[in-house]
């Protein structure tokens, strides 16, 4: 059931979809930066593909308030069955690695 759910809400992409080949079955998740926001300050729902760097912008905007549109992001991931615990480490699977040079 969370699978037919996610994929409702554009988590999952359909086989076959462009959104598809991007993903290629890793888990996606919605989030939200505050540099990140169009010409009237409205905020830019982006999305996070695990393991994948880098991100993905959409053209859906959510608000002027940040609160508001990390909620909702937060709420959309929910309800594909990811928690805020593994959002975030799906968000930060997509940084690059810092290597230190110590020696």
């Amino acid at each position: 059931m969370k699978e037919e759910r996610a994929r409702e809400l554009g988590l999952i992409p359909e086989p076959g979809s462009s959104a598809a080949a991007v993903a290629d079955g890793a888990r996606m998740v919605f989030f939200v930066l505050e540099t990140n926001t169009n010409e009237r300050g409205k905020y830019n729902a982006l999305i996070a593909v695990e393991g994948e760097q880098g991100y993905h912008r959409t053209d859906w905007f959510w608000g002027t308030d940040l609160a508001l549109a990390e909620k909702f992001a937060g709420d959309r991931n929910e309800m594909a069955g990811i928690s805020k615990d593994e959002a975030s480490k799906i968000i930060a699977s997509t940084m690059r690695e810092i290597v230190y040079n110590c020696g």
